[in-house]
């Protein structure tokens, strides 16, 4: 049976949590790259704007929530 290294819980640079929060980073970037992209085909009126806007609330939204988990709050 292979060694168990247990999860560091400790909120560190090296924590389980820290490592998701990287991984979120590069999903919001490539979300923020997508919503660039349909903002400039569809921003001329083709695509409704409301969705537009959720999307970008979206994408703040989880911007925030990284930050507040890497800050402990």
């Amino acid at each position: 049976m292979g060694y168990y290294e247990p999860e560091d819980m400790s909120g560190g640079p090296d924590s389980k949590i820290f490592r998701a929060c990287d991984h979120l980073d590069d999903v919001l970037e490539f979300l923020k790259v997508q919503l660039k992209s349909l903002t400039a085909v569809y921003g001329a009126g083709n695509f409704d704007r409301d969705k537009l806007h959720k999307i970008s609330d979206g994408i703040a939204s989880l911007e925030a929530a990284i930050k507040a988990i890497r800050k402990g709050k």
